[in-house]
């Protein structure tokens, strides 16, 4: 992506954002609620970035309130097994889905001295399911 700054006062400057390649996921569940055994298997086209970030949310009962309950960073290669102590620990009969947001970013800086901008790309990929 090409991105052009024209500040007030100052000269304009110009300069390629490299975008990450884009992310998308599945999710799995496996075992029960019921006893304690859930887990989700998380998959995703690896890439040859160093990270990415899963944020597991969800979606309170009866409402379209959404919010994060944990972040969960990890190595860019294709697969992650949330434990079933994380997702045990969900008070399930609050909410009425679960949300899965695959994120892969690039951040650097461009510039120096008060010209010096952070510069942050990211492919977002959320996946919004039933409570099983």
């Amino acid at each position: 992506v090409t991105f052009k700054l024209i500040p007030v006062v100052g000269s304009s400057i110009s300069f390629p954002i490299p975008t990450p390649e884009e992310i998308t996921g599945k999710v799995t569940f496996k075992g029960r609620q019921s006893d304690k055994s859930l887990r989700a298997v998380l998959e995703w086209n690896k890439s040859t970035g160093q990270k990415i970030e899963v944020i597991l949310g969800a979606v309170l009962k009866g409402s379209n309130v959404s919010f994060p309950l944990y972040s969960l960073k990890t190595r860019d290669d294709g697969r992650l097994v949330v434990p079933q102590q994380l997702l045990n620990t969900i008070p399930f009969e609050r909410f009425d889905k679960v949300i899965f947001s695959f994120i892969r970013r690039l951040e650097f800086d461009n510039g120096s001295g008060s010209n010096r901008l952070k510069i942050l790309s990211q492919s977002i990929h959320s996946i919004i399911i039933n409570i099983p």
